[in-house]
């Protein structure tokens, strides 16, 4: 049974018919006095418009928004509620531009007199081509301190208007990566293991080419973990290998390939493995690896004392050496830097090196601070090591760094 198509001419026709109702129900809310829909005539409508943009434009002049002066502000605001109650009051009344002109240059004379009263500021001109003129010294520097900074103005590579600016950050910093006594919960990992992981570390950063840095970065990194996870004895020497590889990508001028790292680990891992590893250190560290170093501290507290090469790479053996302690881990960095250049000066009586005001300011730590950990860095350096262990003093016992490994240290004291 086939349906007829609906004609098109009825379509057109209930469209007519809906707009006559709609254009019907109109006429009649018009007509009705009591509706709520009551279309207003042209005149209402015109007047509202011209209120509303009369107020718009006096209560929002652009003028007025950048002015801070209170008694100017209280002036304006005093005269747009003057003009909004004129016109609130007066409904009925025709506003016509004249007055809002009228209006707009009452405002404008209010802030013409209150600018005219506030005292005007002159910025100070800076001669950017001579860092000297804008060099800023500590705030809380002593008059009997010498500016370190200051000196090194010209030196573009010391960045003197800075340096002094991020060590009191590093200082502030280091409390937040202190790591702390993690050993007792590695069940098959020893002091002694991580000792000999130090010493690998040592070994593979002279090897490679890496940057010294690296060897502080890495071993961070390495306590940092496995204060957070339970390590393998068979997964030890990827995570030392891996640490590496992360330091060399963030301090080094160049990073070594994956595939040298897996070759000095005699291929013991893959290429997926330690990549995995990588990801696993980096999300259990939570990508920390800002971390302020003691070989950082060690080199800024140098400088700032003036001192030699060979005094530097002496205190450079002490701490290095020290990285392989595991009962230093809980020491600030900074701390350790300057325990350990200060037994280079106890070491070296015949230089006559004085721990001055100069270095009391720039590393925070008198000398009365700091002898207590020099003592036990100095037994720690003259105690008799594992054979294992001869990475560090090998390497400091060349001439490359002026032999400072067959430096006789000062007495132990009790």
């Amino acid at each position: 049974m086939s349906t007829a198509k609906r004609p098109l001419t009825n379509l057109s026709n209930n469209f007519k018919s809906t707009n006559q109702a709609n254009n019907l129900k109109r006429a009649l809310d018009d007509e009705n006095p009591n509706s709520t829909k009551k279309l207003k005539n042209h005149n209402d409508f015109d007047q509202e418009n011209e209120k509303s943009s009369v107020l718009k434009k006096i209560l929002n002049n652009r003028i007025f928004e950048n002015i801070t002066n209170s008694n100017l502000k209280s002036s304006i605001n005093s005269s747009k509620k003057k003009a909004a109650d004129k016109v609130k009051s007066n409904p009925t009344e025709q506003i016509t531009e004249f007055n809002v002109k009228n209006q707009d240059e009452e405002l404008i004379e209010i802030f013409n007199k209150n600018v005219n009263k506030q005292p005007t500021k002159t910025r100070r001109k800076v001669d950017f081509s001579d860092p000297i003129n804008y060099y800023v010294s500590p705030a809380n520097l002593p008059d009997d301190v010498d500016d370190y900074d200051l000196k090194n103005i010209g030196d573009i590579n010391a960045e003197a208007q800075f340096a002094y600016d991020i060590f009191e950050y590093y200082f502030m910093k280091e409390k937040q990566f202190q790591i702390p006594d993690y050993i007792q919960k590695q069940t098959e990992i020893s002091k002694t293991m991580r000792s000999i992981l130090v010493d690998w570390i040592v070994e593979l950063q002279d090897t490679l080419h890496l940057n010294h840095e690296t060897i502080y970065l890495s071993v961070k990194i390495v306590d940092q973990y496995l204060s957070k996870v339970k390590c393998s004895r068979s997964k030890f020497q990827l995570l030392g290998s891996t640490a590496v590889l992360i330091a060399s990508k963030f301090d080094s001028r160049l990073c070594p390939q994956i595939n040298s790292f897996l070759y000095v680990c005699d291929n013991a891992y893959s290429k997926e493995e330690m990549v995995e590893m990588e990801k696993d250190i980096l999300s259990k560290i939570d990508f920390n690896l800002s971390i302020p170093l003691s070989y950082r501290f060690l080199r800024r507290y140098a400088r700032c004392a003036g001192l030699s090469m060979e005094i530097l790479t002496f205190a450079r053996y002490i701490l290095e050496m020290c990285l392989l302690e595991y009962d230093f881990i809980k020491e600030l960095d900074s701390k350790m830097a300057s325990a350990c250049l200060l037994l280079v000066f106890k070491s070296k009586k015949e230089l006559n090196l004085k721990w001055t005001k100069t270095l009391e300011f720039y590393t925070k730590y008198s000398e009365t601070d700091l002898i207590d950990l020099m003592n036990r860095i100095n037994k720690f350096i003259q105690t008799p090591m594992r054979q294992s262990l001869k990475t560090i003093k090998e390497k400091y016992a060349s001439s490359t760094y002026f032999e400072v490994a067959s430096n006789k240290l000062a007495p132990i004291k009790e």
